[in-house]
């Protein structure tokens, strides 16, 4: 295993710290993402197609919205989900980078 992160890590050679890179097993699969809205007397779920199409900052404030991600291996939409919510780039370089344990930071809220 530790072989595998070694080889996989090389593909980051020479890149700056931020740089957007997966890391991990190659999957073919489209990623899927999904928005839940939620409240004591609501609850929406929409699949969406692209991140823009989120209403994260567009809803009801008496709300709570949950932004799922199934699937990190596509580095376009995991920086344009970035992106979006102003991430820092090495927290998007971090959830591109599979090889490394998850870990938890109080990073976003969004109010």
């Amino acid at each position: 295993m530790e072989e595998n992160v070694k080889n996989s890590n090389s593909k980051k050679v020479r890149l700056s710290p931020g740089s957007p890179v997966y890391i991990g097993a190659n999957k073919s699969k489209p990623i899927d993402i999904s928005e839940i809205n939620f409240s004591e007397k609501l609850f929406e779920e929409k699949v969406l197609n692209d991140i823009s199409e989120s209403k994260a900052f567009k809803i009801n404030k008496k709300s709570t919205t949950w932004i799922n991600v199934d699937g990190a291996h596509d580095g376009v939409s995991i920086q344009s989900i970035g992106a979006f919510f102003k991430l820092d780039p090495l927290v998007v370089e971090d959830t591109l980078n599979t090889a490394i344990s998850p870990k938890f930071e109080n990073l976003v809220y969004v109010n």
